[in-house]
């Protein structure tokens, strides 16, 4: 289970004035918020406010990170199926990559789509702001 955690940090640009900087990271293997909070606070060695920890909506990871230029983005997926009534069913989830740019995602969504056994489709495909799993 993967939850979202933002981490507010103060930073010293190169004119020499401080900033205060969000950032946002996905913490993986967490089943409760504290859990989050204590691998977050460790990223900054304790000098960084927690200001926000939610669920996120990942189902899973496409791929590995491979080289820092790749940034992470989600791709909403639905898959098509037929019930035991005999009915057409809809289930949508997300799944994130690693890609370079948005036809690096897009090709490796519809490799992954290939995969599945039922009908599948890319609804969307975003860049998020997420920096990095920790």
């Amino acid at each position: 289970m993967y939850k979202e955690i933002k981490l507010r940090t103060t930073e010293i640009n190169a004119k020499k004035k401080k900033k205060t900087v969000t950032e946002t990271y996905l913490c993986k293997d967490c089943i409760v918020c504290a859990e989050a909070e204590q691998k977050g606070l460790e990223l900054c060695n304790n000098e960084c406010d927690v200001i926000m920890i939610k669920d996120a909506v990942y189902r899973e990871f496409v791929n590995k990170r491979e080289n820092e230029e790749q940034k992470i983005y989600r791709i909403k997926l639905t898959d098509i199926f037929v019930n035991d009534n005999g009915e057409e069913k809809e289930l949508s989830y997300y799944v994130g990559v690693f890609a370079e740019d948005l036809n690096d995602a897009t090709k490796l969504a519809n490799e992954y789509c290939k995969q599945g056994l039922q009908d599948m489709r890319i609804d969307a495909i975003s860049k998020t702001r997420i920096i990095d799993i920790i």
